[in-house]
């Protein structure tokens, strides 16, 4: 028997591939071969350092584990909810791990690459028929080959039609730059006897946040995952807009529509422009043949771009596109490329530089990644605009909806529980969802710091605070409350509110009202503002005095008043309740 409950014994390690075990930007295939000679189920629990993709017999499963830091690093559950069924047969498990060390995207926290499984197939009595769990070296039967075809690139890539640089504001870390010619075969399969797999390498024991453990020798306390698996689906591209080969346009439609190969020639320089139709957040895929050192770039846009801005999205006349990239050297044999990481795009260059061998595109398209939020509520107007903008937003928050809120998924993939708040409470009014709202409650929790403010947002590894979006989650979880009225987070949360207030009052001044230019006091990015920042001007030249915002002071009084109305609820003592509600007199008089 095995215990796959989430608070009892693990038998499972973290593990990784032998030699570098600290280099950022590996990519490591974790492969386990078994027989069965009767049915039965897969159950396992599983993390990674970085980012994972789980695959049965080619098939694959799941991805990730969700973003989280290290009190509160999420492992997934495979088999639990959903059976997995194994019927007699042979079985390759393998679990494809992407590990960014330190230098991953800002909403990412890592520290080396790392794998846990703990799990088993289970007969229908729940007797152990093959363990899957990672164990140290010699113990285990899971083998792994770094791959040496994987490198990165600096996000930004070039504008494919100028060969520029493309430079902005990210925080997503770098892109994929594949060189197949280091390793042409696919190491899924090579045989279990070639030297390239390798004994997996202990790195240390596995401890979950339930743990009674004193000391916790490894960076990583385990939580459950807060959310499910993210939706994955097939989609093709609506259309070929612009190809500067000899072939026509109707071969490359046939390439998207029709899976009809196209073959580049040999010494040929290319580009074409792929359209989804729409903004989307996916894997993109390609297949390809021959063509050994052979350049494929993808270049990822939201729209196309005149002279550095952007244009109206649809309008490709005149216009080129900028953007992400990543890239593939082929190795001269049938490959398959899907980067680790989902991109965000509307319009796809394909940019291909040919050498001696002409090569064989077979497939292109994508596998479409976002949290599962189905839409519930239906609106519908005469006026055809309305419906549009009402289509329109709800395909906007689906793609800010992954594994948490963000920002924007192109360029930031960021939670600020400002811009969250009202992702919020659209995700619950029209999709009912409420896993999302409480995940961001929690983490801004999590962000807490000791002198009493949130992070304006979270998970990040890159600290910033903005104190008036601390006020905006003592009002966020106000209306959770009011929403969906589950008690038992308020009592949870009341305390660490109430730290974020004292922040406040300790920076009242003689009249009562808070004034502080202490970090970031953003308020919102009207133009009058930007000087400052998005900041409310408190300050007035050569005056050194610090005057008190009216829109702050506003926004606290709002917090103040949430705080007496939550504080029945959170069962706290009358005494406390009175001290906000008085604050909260005094500053509106």
């Amino acid at each position: 028997m095995i215990d796959l409950s989430h608070t009892g014994p693990w038998d499972a390690k973290w593990v990784w591939c032998p030699g570098r075990q600290v280099a950022p930007f590996q990519r490591c295939f974790f492969r386990l071969d078994f027989t069965l000679e009767q049915a039965g189920y897969l159950k396992l629990h599983l993390s990674a350092d970085s980012r994972y993709k789980l695959y049965i017999n080619g098939q694959l499963l799941g991805v990730g584990p969700a973003a989280g830091d290290f009190f509160n690093y999420h492992y997934d559950s495979f088999g639990f909810e959903q059976k997995i069924k194994l019927n007699p047969r042979k079985y390759q498990l393998v679990v494809e791990v992407l590990s960014f060390g330190k230098n991953g995207p800002i909403n990412e926290m890592h520290a080396r690459g790392a794998l846990m499984v703990h799990g088993a197939v289970l007969d229908d009595n729940e007797n152990v028929l093959v363990p899957v769990s990672t164990k140290d070296g010699d113990q285990s039967q899971w083998r792994v080959l770094e791959d040496p075809t994987f490198g990165t690139q600096e996000r930004g890539g070039v504008t494919a039609d100028t060969d520029k640089p493309f430079r902005f504001y990210w925080a997503l870390g770098y892109t994929e730059a594949i060189d197949l010619t280091k390793m042409a075969e696919d190491p899924l399969t090579l045989p279990m006897d070639d030297l390239r797999w390798q004994l997996t390498q202990y790195v240390c024991p596995v401890y979950r946040r339930s743990d009674p453990v004193n000391d916790y020798p490894a960076p990583w306390l385990l939580v459950p995952s807060v959310i499910p698996q993210p939706e994955l689906g097939q989609q093709m591209f609506l259309q070929v807009v612009r190809h500067s080969d000899n072939a026509t346009r109707s071969d490359w439609e046939g390439l998207i529509f029709e899976g009809k190969p196209v073959t580049v020639p040999a010494n040929t320089s290319l580009r074409v422009i792929f359209d989804q139709g729409q903004l989307t957040t996916a894997y993109p895929q390609i297949s390809f043949t021959d063509g050994k050192d052979a350049s494929i770039r993808m270049v990822y846009a939201e729209a196309f771009s005149k002279d550095w801005q952007k244009t109206i999205r649809d309008q490709a006349e005149g216009q080129f596109v900028e953007g992400h990239s990543d890239v593939v050297i082929a190795g001269g044999k049938t490959a398959f490329y899907s980067p680790m990481r989902w991109q965000t795009f509307r319009y796809v260059e394909l940019y291909i530089d040919t050498q001696d061998q002409p090569l064989t595109i077979k497939q292109f398209d994508s596998l479409f990644h976002a949290y599962p939020l189905v839409r519930q509520a239906q609106f519908a107007s005469d006026n055809e605009l309305s419906n549009q903008l009402w289509d329109l937003s709800w395909h906007t928050l689906r793609l800010c909806c992954q594994d948490h809120f963000t920002d924007c998924p192109y360029y930031e993939q960021l939670q600020y529980v400002g811009d969250s708040l009202i992702q919020a409470l659209v995700a619950f009014n029209v999709g009912g969802d409420t896993l999302l709202w409480r995940r961001l409650l929690t983490d801004m929790d999590h962000s807490r710091q000791h002198f009493g403010l949130t992070m304006s947002r979270y998970p990040s590894h890159h600290p910033q605070m903005i104190p008036t979006f601390s006020l905006i989650w003592i009002r966020a979880v106000q209306l959770y409350d009011q929403h969906v009225g589950e008690t038992q987070l308020v009592k949870e949360l009341y305390n660490g509110m109430g730290q974020v207030i004292q922040w406040f009052m300790k920076r009242m001044n003689d009249d009562g009202l808070f004034a502080s230019l202490e970090w970031w006091q953003f308020v919102d990015w009207v133009p009058f503002w930007k000087k400052g920042g998005g900041s409310h001007q408190v300050q007035r030249e050569g005056d050194p005095t610090i005057y008190p915002s009216t829109i702050v002071n506003m926004q606290l009084l709002d917090a103040l008043d949430a705080m007496v109305q939550m504080g029945a609820i959170a069962g706290v003592d009358e005494y406390v309740i009175q001290d906000y509600r008085q604050k909260a007199d005094a500053l509106k008089a």
